[in-house]
């Protein structure tokens, strides 16, 4: 290399700063890596808070055993409130009293836009208000068209004629029929063992109870396999 081209060591640590500088900068509110991907996205102003009058309710995180309790919040779209000031974080730990905008969705309900808060409760026991990553995302696990959740099935769909046939729209009643008769064709020709489950136990807690009671008594079947096995032993 030319003498009057080599580049120092300080050179070098200026270009790759300036380098990582530009790859960081903001078009329509995102990094310019990601602005191809997400071309309509644009960068969140403010996280809108619920009302006074919003819909409440009292859920648990979906994702594990400890079960978090959880607030939902549901207004329309527009009617929130702007905070009132910033709060400057971070903090010793990851709060809920912080509505991270991962908190909150904008989705239908009976026709009309809302958005939805699903927050930490602060005043949860377990929690105390903190929360797993998992968890800060239960919101988004909702179904929304606005998400890529859009993708669920909306009513329950059978194959009427075996495996090769397509999948019909149906009932919520006769897809319940259509499983309790295959169900007991089963049972009939091969004995309750050979009906099985394989769930999310996490270790025999509320949310495994209504399945165990249905496979242990109604079915009376011996076969199972949670992944709480994995831990438990």
């Amino acid at each position: 290399m030319d003498k009057d081209k080599k580049i120092s060591r300080r050179d070098l640590l200026k270009i790759s700063a300036a380098g990582a500088a530009g790859a960081c900068v903001m078009t329509n509110g995102l990094p310019a890596f990601a602005a191809d991907k997400f071309p309509e996205a644009k960068a969140t102003e403010f996280v809108e808070l619920p009302p006074k009058n919003a819909e409440q309710y009292d859920t648990a995180c979906r994702y594990c055993h400890v079960m978090c309790g959880y607030k939902v919040y549901i207004w329309p779209k527009g009617k929130g409130r702007k905070p009132e000031r910033e709060r400057f974080y971070p903090v010793e730990k990851m709060r809920g009293d912080w509505p991270n905008t991962v908190f909150t969705i904008e989705a239908k309900k009976k026709g009309r836009d809302v958005r939805i808060m699903v927050v930490p409760d602060h005043k949860d026991t377990a929690s105390k208000s903190n929360y797993s990553v998992r968890g800060a995302f239960n919101a988004q696990s909702l179904y929304s068209e606005k998400l890529p959740t859009k993708i669920r099935l909306k009513k329950p769909m059978i194959r009427k004629n075996g495996k090769a046939s397509p999948l019909t729209e149906v009932s919520w009643d006769e897809a319940i029929d259509f499983c309790a008769d295959n169900f007991r064709k089963i049972i009939d020709r091969y004995g309750p063992d050979a009906l099985g489950v394989v769930y999310g136990d996490w270790g025999y807690l509320q949310n495994s109870y209504a399945i165990l009671n249905w496979l242990f008594k109604g079915v009376k079947s011996s076969t199972l396999g949670g992944n709480g096995y994995l831990f438990w032993g």
